[in-house]
């Protein structure tokens, strides 16, 4: 028996004490193990559709690990459905698989494929088609952030012999645009001589006769016409100007999407309660900030890209 064979009757070993009694088949697979230059994979779980890799040194010695969910395609081969995932060493390399490193993989493997299955779920339900590919959801009609897959109804027309201005007209497909995305937005329509304005929390989109503007800071003042705009554009323009609004406070900014959401400051962090029950951390990092969501931790610009992201949540629930 050779090194490497060895080595795969201990990882499958140490894979099938991971998965527990529940999860494990109740006896390998024959052919379990394949073996690579660098690598040793053996599989198991329910139909074998769990794939555990260990890397290796020259020396045979394991450097990391990574782990995969299967399924097979159309054409009966095995595709990624969950992974993979990886773990590198933050010491040196092991000589045998030790289930420290390996539980971590297997836990993780599992809460991915349970949150893929119910975002599946959330979206079919939804009525959206779904393309399931390997380790990801693809929608055959997105919905990017502050835009919606459909339009929001029109305005009502006009009483008989009158006309409705393009101004007028704008600012109830905005205000409908916005109220549809962020149903719990503070949304407000103040209408003065020199023009209309859409307000959302502390920032406001100004729509007159001949032009709309959304100010912004740090950003110079423009003024745009109609021609070939899109209510969507204007709803969108405004959105962002309430996330960057840097003389608000981050809670005035988070609640102008939705006024039910709660948001605490501890020092130089800010924890954000969702109305689902989930909860966001914005917190210092490297002369940006992190943003946390779920099991997801990614570095961003700003606290206005931060609140950006809480907005996009907020207009997919």
């Amino acid at each position: 028996m050779s090194n490497k064979e060895e080595l795969a009757e201990e990882l499958l070993s140490v894979l099938r004490d991971a998965l527990g009694p529940e999860c494990r088949l109740p006896e390998p697979l024959p052919d379990f193990a394949r073996c690579g230059n660098k690598t040793v994979t053996v599989r198991d779980g329910r139909d074998g559709a769990i794939e555990l890799t260990a890397a290796l040194t020259g020396e045979g010695l394991i450097e990391r690990y990574s782990i995969r969910l299967v399924r097979e395609d159309t054409d009966g081969l095995p595709v990624t459905a969950v992974g993979p995932l990886r773990m590198d060493f933050s010491q040196a390399p092991e000589e045998y698989p030790s289930i420290t490193y390996i539980l971590p993989l297997v836990i993780r493997l599992d809460l991915g494929g349970e949150r893929l299955c119910r975002a599946l779920d959330a979206l079919e339900d939804a009525g959206y088609v779904v393309e399931v590919g390997e380790g990801e959801l693809a929608l055959c009609n997105p919905c990017p952030w502050g835009t919606c897959t459909e339009p929001p109804p029109p305005p009502p027309p006009p009483p008989l012999g009158e006309t409705m201005s393009t101004k007028t007209y704008m600012v109830e497909r905005v205000a409908a645009q916005i109220d549809r995305q962020w149903p719990y937005s503070r949304l407000n329509v103040v209408r003065e001589s020199h023009g209309e304005y859409v307000t959302v929390g502390p920032s406001s989109a100004q729509l007159t006769d001949d032009f709309w503007l959304v100010p912004r800071e740090g950003l110079p003042v423009r003024r745009y016409g109609y021609d070939g705009v899109d209510p969507v554009v204007i709803s969108d323009a405004l959105m962002e100007a309430v996330a960057h609004n840097g003389r608000a406070s981050v809670k005035d900014r988070v609640t102008a999407f939705d006024v039910r959401c709660r948001v605490r400051r501890v020092g130089l962090v800010y924890v954000i309660w969702l109305p689902d029950g989930e909860s966001a951390v914005i917190a210092p990092l490297d002369g940006g900030v992190s943003f946390s969501y779920g099991e997801e931790t990614v570095q961003l610009p700003t606290i206005g890209h931060a609140v950006m992201a809480v907005g996009a949540i907020l207009s997919q629930a």
